[in-house]
C-alpha cells in the first residue's frame, strides 16, 4: 500500500481547512497622510560623497550604466577611504542637518500654533 505524500496531505488539509469566528481578516488601517510641509530630513555623508563619485566614475567608464555597478564601486571606494577624506562629505552632512533642524523646529512652532488656534 503507497502512503501518500506530504505534499497531497498538506493540500488535501488546505482544502478542508475552516478559519474560527472571529479570525476573519481584519481591514488595513488607513496610513496618515504625510504633510507637504514638513522638511525633508538631509542625506547622510555617503550620499553626498556618491553624489561625487557618480560623476566621477561615470566619466572615467562611460560603458557603465547599471546604477548596482556604479553602487557597488561607490561603497568599495567609501570603505576604503580614510577619516580625512571623508571629512568633507561629513562637514556638508552636518551644516545640512543643521539647515534641517532650524526648519524642523519652525516648522513645529507654526503646527503648535495652528493646533492652539483651531482649539479655541
Amino acid at each position: 500500500m503507497k502512503r501518500a505524500s506530504k505534499k497531497s496531505r498538506v493540500n488535501q488539509k488546505d482544502k478542508d481547512y475552516i478559519p474560527p469566528k472571529g479570525a476573519i481578516a481584519k481591514p488595513k488601517k488607513k496610513a496618515k497622510k504625510e504633510d507637504p510641509n514638513k522638511p525633508k530630513k538631509p542625506p547622510t555623508a555617503f550620499f553626498y560623497f556618491l553624489e561625487d563619485f557618480r560623476k566621477e566614475y561615470q566619466e572615467q567608464n562611460p560603458d557603465v550604466k547599471s546604477m548596482r555597478d556604479i553602487g557597488k564601486a561607490c561603497g568599495e571606494k567609501w570603505k576604503t577611504m580614510t577619516y580625512e577624506d571623508k571629512v568633507k562629505y561629513y562637514d556638508i552632512a552636518t551644516e545640512k542637518r543643521a539647515e534641517f533642524d532650524q526648519a524642523m523646529a519652525e516648522y513645529l512652532k507654526k503646527k503648535a500654533r495652528k493646533r492652539g488656534v483651531s482649539r479655541k
